[in-house]
């Protein structure tokens, strides 16, 4: 017999825990949940920004059709105040809401969650382990092409930099994690 896990955490639930950390107002929880319900299990957005907003605003327009109904039956200045509140509440979000939400989402754990492309991924896995400045961030910056398809020669002449440094700043790169989500995947049941 094989213990049977009963409860585990995944991506998502451990995603979706952090943002109620920080000192978000409803708006921006519901941001943040839609940008979330949008990563990938490997960590990655599955989606462009403007799809997110978009997204998010369809679903918003739902539900303020169905928040101005209630106010049908509300008269004078009760009506006129719920129906102030209720645009406020449901404005659309624009795509620069949905930039600055994306950036606090990419601080959350894991490292680099939430990027758009492997890129942005190792990045925001420097940035977090303090990589920021040395040699193996400026090659990420400048020359991901060439260190993606290992031509470190390539990297070398053009920063006037040995052959061997190139390859000790790829072997710093290496220990990141293209897939941080993963770390978080439900384990498929073995029979």
């Amino acid at each position: 017999y094989q213990p049977t896990v009963v409860e585990t955490t995944d991506q998502r639930d451990h995603l979706d825990g952090q943002p109620r950390m920080l000192d978000l107002s409803e708006r921006e929880l519901r941001l943040g949940e839609e940008i979330i319900g949008n990563i990938e299990d490997d960590g990655m957005l599955s989606c462009t920004l403007q799809e997110v907003a978009s997204g998010v605003n369809g679903f918003l327009e739902e539900v303020k059709a169905v928040a101005l109904e209630r106010a049908e039956g509300l008269e004078g200045p009760e009506h006129t105040r719920y129906v102030e509140e209720m645009e406020e509440l449901f404005r659309a979000y624009s795509l620069e809401e949905v930039e600055q939400m994306l950036l606090r989402v990419q601080l959350f754990d894991p490292a680099g969650v939430a990027a758009r492309d492997l890129r942005e991924c190792i990045l925001l896995q420097m940035r977090s382990h303090n990589l920021d400045g040395t040699l193996a961030h400026q090659i990420v910056l400048e020359h991901f092409d060439d260190l993606i398809n290992h031509r470190w020669s390539d990297i070398a002449k053009s920063m006037g930099i040995g052959p061997r440094q190139v390859q000790d700043a790829a072997d710093e790169i290496s220990r990141l994690d293209p897939k941080p989500g993963l770390k978080y995947a439900s384990e498929q049941e073995q029979y």
